[in-house]
């Protein structure tokens, strides 16, 4: 009887300590829980995500989002107006290269 105690005893205290173990770790046969994994995972899904620490805007001057391949309707421009916009294209062009 002593050595039956002695044993339940004994199975107890490891099953004890086995759960002790899943909890700590957080992981057990099925599953693992990574409190890490939101620093080593630097796969991008979104680069676009607010809070995105990969994202790099490629826009940095005012206007410059504007698509340089949009139609723009020049016809009634007077001749300052068409210098100011070959002008911004030319800085356009210029940052492109830069």
């Amino acid at each position: 009887m002593g050595f039956k105690n002695q044993l339940s005893l004994e199975e107890q205290s490891a099953i004890g300590d086995d759960t002790y173990a899943e909890v700590a770790t957080r992981s057990n046969f099925y599953f693992s829980i990574d409190d890490n994994k939101k620093d080593k995972n630097i796969r991008v899904y979104d680069f676009d995500a607010p809070g995105n620490k990969f994202r790099h805007p490629n826009v940095i001057l005012p206007h410059e989002h504007c698509d340089i391949q949009h139609y723009v309707d020049t016809k009634d421009l007077s001749e300052d107006k068409l210098f100011e916009i070959y002008a911004y294209y030319s800085l356009m062009v210029d940052m492109h290269i830069a």
